[in-house]
């Protein structure tokens, strides 16, 4: 047995360590005399010769300590002490904690709450003592703030064990955080903190919140404990921002409410103080009463009486400027929220504007227009399903994160391929890195029959429609794919596949695989085997084999064809015959036909019984009566939103048949809309699904529980509190800012509007604030005061009840007279009263004036309460509207932005007046016609079809003139395709030169709107050119390299003009050789035929005999 290697003797605690002047440092240098070393090492110009051990006994050099060496040594014996104690208690650590890890930031969320809770604690405790004597007393109070220092007693073996980054390099060795955080300033403020000061031999009766106050040091990591709660509730940023927000005011107002404690109650001489009745008040009136005054003064609902000392006017200012930078911080935080929510969709909406605008300027049908819009909809930035947003999320990471998201996501799919089963991942995340994305828009031809194939199609979202004789037989959706066989084979395309709604696909190239299969050449054996097995099964399938059986491949291209109910849409088509009494799926061989209708039977059979209330075909949600349908719902909002809290407040207003009447109306209207969702249509994953069962479904696992909470009638469960519990009918507003955006895809819906419904939501805050406040007054009656918190006496009217019926018979004045309750005083009473409750509520939300003075606790805590909301309120909308504002001009405010900054570098530059002029109407030009876009870069982000059909219509005389060349028919299509695709718009000011005689003939140029004329000196055989003439002819001279321009051309007035670029002239040359003669020929023929119309048109005009007048003496 081999012994045991001798272990290093542990250190007792407390022992001496070896200090560092007792260990030899130093360089070591060898003696020829038998010394073993020395070590050298100067000290302020002194050196202290010591003895070392040594055959020969030499001295050595050491220096002699300083006061940093002590330190030094001091830390690193508390840290060697430590160690082991921290190992008995806790174990040994091999590894210290990840600083970034979600555990660490969810122990730091905890301390935020202990910390916030001594914040609060220690200044109550302290100023509220002269007031309320006994604060010491609430033992519980104390227990808790003691026993929370256990967690920080903890925290500080946290702190021992957590790593650091030091020169972006993560340092997790427990040695070296241990020796950071005790070096640290922290570790001593932190021991500081957990002195126990309250135990010391002190009367601690009247001194237990100072005795406290060294807790308040851990104020200095409230902003690292804030960091760690927005790590952990990262998901749920908006409920972060405004908890931070609410937070940070609460916190406000009781520190600066309990400061203000400290300058005593009210008298005579000085009403700046806290009022004096409630000096005899229980404390939480007194707190509550502190408290509420400074929200007043921050709100600018209070206005406070005028200080009178210069401590009390220094405490006025403070509150003041504390209350302004919190309202700056709630208006940033709101914009700050807005603008994550909007995700830039000011500028997004900017763009829509533009091209809208530019393509109504030249004239482009609507259609064309609407779908680029969809499109652009579709894949812009803030919806979910846009390539856009996916494709700038990537970017945000590293290169081996993005692959990895991308392989995450594709692997399935790409496995799914028969072929690629067995395939390794490392050659599946190859395939994978290679393919390209592509966002397709609806109605858009992948590929069609009969085309030689190369690529197969992977579906990341929406759905594609599988043709054969331009009948539809089947679907492909999310994880689906075809043309997998074109990747090894030859075939042609045996059906034609076209996209029913927006789709993004990944497109593997026969290029991309063969590339991949150089790196893994292992692969290739058994992919050609399974390809070759799949091409002799399908094959085998038809006696006659062919074509026919090759269409059998799709099924290869649905992994979820035997899972899905909407391929057994699919299988109802392939089942059912046509008219001439033949299968549609007769491509597909009877077994598998078999096995989908067997599936079909199944599925049908297994239908639950609650289907059948389901309508036959469900709901549209694109249909006008869509829009109908969501007015009226929100209109039922809205009346219960105005009568709930008024019913529910005013005892004069009762529960009248008419009320009644209007109610059940709503309930109705509820009950409908609920129905109807049930059978409303939805969209996922860009398609329109149209199934009642799935209609249904997906609105019980959506918004069914919430929507029955708020309709259902619970008041049969308590028939007297009918009023009160119709109050979950207001929980329906949130769901109006969904109905109204839904509204907005129906009806175009500007800033203006929706600014005009936020002034309406203001209207029904201040409503339903009145009647919460007069809601109180059921409870605590009416008051004496005419100008008190409470309504006065003078406008009460008790209700007298008949005892057996229940009903109001008759209402009595506060004096005692006796009205009968159709009397006129009952309404003019009610007006008084809801006037009353109303113009409080204006004034605790948006400080219109100066409210009641509040007495009791409960007034104190609704006044707060409503102080609060109304100051977040304020702040919203002033997001909104400033939100509103700006989004109704964001492209006028850019070109404006981009404009005075051309203007600033002309005047940097010291540029002439008339370029100024020049420039200046190019801009007003470019404004009025393009509203400062660029439309090239505005058609640039469609699809290659959307553009051409864009340009198509710009360009259509120029189209025309081709169509018109001699034998075009054979290659117009690619020739016109070459054309679009290359031609670009650009606009000419007024008298601006568009080139001049000698320049390089480098483009070809169209007119499109506007007046440009050509002429070669002195306007000599000047030409005025009609819309759709082409000039610039002189790039199409091909017979030498280079070309120069023989004539000038020059805007007559402000024109847009195509540009087509010599180098497009011979591309569209090699398609057809004789376009540059033909357009050339054509084109100078058009303009001869234009001057002599022109000529004939002037001598017309001259011949013309002139009307005599009979007045003149001629």
């Amino acid at each position: 047995m081999p012994a045991k290697s001798p272990q290093p003797k542990r250190r007792a605690w407390g022992s001496v360590p070896n200090l560092p002047w007792r260990r030899p440092y130093g360089h070591r240098v060898a003696s020829s005399d038998f010394v073993t070393s020395v070590s050298v090492r100067q000290v302020s110009g002194r050196e202290v010769v010591t003895p070392q051990s040594s055959p020969r006994k030499r001295p050595r050099l050491v220096r002699i300590p300083s006061l940093q060496d002590h330190v030094a040594a001091l830390q690193q014996w508390i840290a060697d002490g430590m160690k082991p104690l921290v190992s008995s208690c806790f174990g040994p650590s091999v590894v210290a904690f990840d600083p970034t890890s979600t555990k660490v930031a969810m122990w730091q969320t905890v301390l935020v709450t202990i910390v916030l809770y001594d914040a609060l604690m220690v200044p109550l405790l302290v100023c509220f003592e002269q007031l309320h004597h006994g604060m010491c007393t609430f033992n519980g109070v104390l227990r808790l703030m003691d026993v929370a220092d256990v967690a920080f007693v903890v925290d500080v073996y946290v702190q021992l064990f957590t790593g650091y980054f030091h020169n972006g390099d993560l340092v997790v060795r427990p040695a070296s955080t241990r020796r950071r955080y005790i070096r640290s300033r922290q570790f001593p403020l932190d021991i500081l903190a957990l002195l126990p000061l309250a135990w010391l031999p002190i009367d601690g009766s009247t001194l237990c919140g100072a005795l406290r106050a060294n807790k308040l040091l851990r104020l200095r990591r409230l902003p690292q404990y804030t960091i760690a709660f927005d790590k952990v509730f990262a998901r749920y940023f908006k409920f972060c921002k405004i908890v931070k927000v609410v937070g940070a005011l609460c916190v406000f107002c009781h520190v600066m409410g309990c400061l203000y404690v400290l300058f005593g109650i009210a008298d005579d001489d000085n009403k700046w103080k806290l009022e004096a009745h409630v000096a005899h008040e229980p404390l939480a009136t007194q707190y509550v009463a502190a408290v509420s005054w400074v929200l007043g003064i921050v709100s600018h609902v209070a206005e406070g009486v005028i200080p009178r000392t210069v401590w009390q006017t220094l405490f006025m200012y403070t509150v003041q400027l504390g209350g302004f930078l919190l309202f700056v911080y709630i208006c940033g935080t709101l914009f700050m929220i807005s603008k994550c929510d909007a995700n830039n969709r000011e500028q997004f909406d900017a763009k829509l504007n533009q091209l809208r605008y530019v393509l109504s300027f030249h004239r482009v049908p609507t259609e064309i227009q609407d779908q680029a819009i969809e499109f652009l909809e579709v894949q812009c930035t803030f919806h979910p399903r846009g390539e856009s947003q996916d494709r700038s999320n990537m970017q945000l990471l590293c290169p081996s994160i993005s692959k990895e998201v991308k392989y995450t996501l594709l692997k399935d799919t790409v496995t799914a391929v028969p072929f690629f089963k067995s395939c390794s991942a490392a050659f599946i995340r190859a395939i994978i890195d290679v393919m390209e994305t592509r966002s397709l828009p609806t109605n858009f031809f992948v590929c069609r029959t009969g085309d030689h194939g190369e690529d197969m199609y992977f579906v990341q979202s929406g759905v594609l429609a599988v043709l054969i004789d331009n009948v539809k037989v089947r679907e492909l959706r999310k994880g689906g794919f075809f043309g997998e066989l074109s990747l090894f084979t030859n075939q042609v395309r045996t059906a034609d596949v076209a996209t029913a709604t927006f789709c993004i696909l990944h497109r593997l190239s026969r290029v991309h695989i063969t590339r991949v299969l150089n790196a893994y050449p292992e692969a290739e054996g058994p992919i050609l085997e399974s390809v070759e097995k799949i091409s002799e099964e399908l094959e085998s399938k038809m006696p006659k084999g062919g074509e026919m059986a090759r269409r059998g491949s799709l099924q290869y291209s649905d992994t979820a064809l035997r899972n899905s109910t909407s391929n057994m849409r699919s299988a109802k088509l392939l089942l059912s015959p046509m008219a001439d009494g033949r299968m549609i799926g007769s491509g597909i061989d009877r077994k598998t036909i078999s096995v989908i209708a067997g599936a079909l039977r199944s599925s049908t059979q297994a239908e639950p019984l609650w289907t059948r209330a389901l309508l036959a075909k469900p709901l549209d949600r694109r249909k006008r009566l869509r829009c109908v349908w969501i007015l009226a719902v929100m209109m039922v909002t809205i009346y219960n939103m105005f009568t709930v809290p008024l019913v529910c407040a005013f005892e004069l207003m009762g529960y009248s048949m008419s009320v009644l009447l209007l109610n059940t109306v709503a309930d109705i209207v509820l009950w409908m809309d609920m129905y109807g969702k049930l059978n409303l249509s939805y969209v996922m994953e860009a398609e329109h699904i149209l199934e009642s069962k799935e209609c249904a479904l997906h609105y019980l696992r959506t918004d069914f529980a919430y929507d029955l909470a708020c309709i259902f009638p619970w008041w049969v469960f308590h028939p007297p509190s009918h009023e009160s519990l119709r109050f979950v009918r207001l929980f329906r507003v949130l769901n109006f800012l969904a109905e109204f955006e839904e509204v907005s895809t129906f009806v175009r819906i500007n800033s203006r509007h929706r600014i005009a419904v936020l002034g309406m939501g203001l209207l029904l805050s201040y409503h339903i604030a009145g009647c919460l406040a007069h809601t109180y007054t059921r409870d605590a009656g009416f008051a004496d005061m005419e100008f008190g918190w409470l309504p006065p006496k003078s406008i009460e009217l008790k209700p007298i009840v008949n005892a057996i019926t229940g009903d109001v018979d008759a209402y009595k004045y506060s004096n005692g007279t006796v009205i009968p309750p159709t009397s006129p005083d009952v309404n003019r009473f009610l007006l008084l009263q809801y006037a009353r409750a109303v113009q409080y509520g204006a004034v605790c939300i948006t400080n219109l004036g100066r409210t009641y003075e509040p007495v009791t606790f409960a007034e104190y805590s609704l006044a707060f309460s409503l102080m609060l909301i109304g100051m977040l309120l304020v702040s919203l909308i002033i997001d909104e509207v400033q939100k509103r504002v700006t989004a109704s001009a964001v492209e006028q405010m850019e070109f404006l932005s981009t404009r005075s900054r051309i203007l600033h570098f002309l005047k940097r530059q010291k540029a002439p007046a008339e370029l100024h002029r020049r420039v200046l109407a190019y801009l007003d030009f470019s404004w009025s016609a393009h509203r400062g876009a660029d439309i090239n870069g505005l058609v640039s982000e469609l699809p290659n079809t959307m553009q051409r059909d864009i340009y198509g219509y710009i360009c259509g005389p120029i189209l025309e003139m081709i169509a018109r060349l001699d034998h075009v028919s054979d290659v117009y299509e690619p020739l016109i395709t070459t054309f679009l695709d290359h031609v670009k718009i650009q606009l000419y000011g007024q008298d601006e030169m568009i080139y001049r005689v000698g320049d390089i003939g480098d483009a070809m140029y169209m007119l499109l709107q506007g007046n440009v004329a050509t002429y070669v000196e002195a306007y000599s055989q000047l030409r005025e050119l009609n819309q759709g003439d082409l000039f610039g002819l002189a790039s199409l001279n091909f017979s030498v390299e280079y070309t120069a321009h023989t004539d000038n051309a020059t805007a007559r007035s402000a024109c847009v003009v195509a540009i087509i670029s010599r180098k497009t002239v011979a591309l569209l040359n090699q398609i057809y050789p004789r376009f540059a003669d033909g357009v050339k020929k054509r084109s100078q023929r058009m303009g001869r035929q234009a001057t002599m119309h022109a000529k004939a048109m002037a001598d017309k005009k001259a011949v013309v005999p002139q009307a005599i007048n009979p007045d003149s003496n001629a």
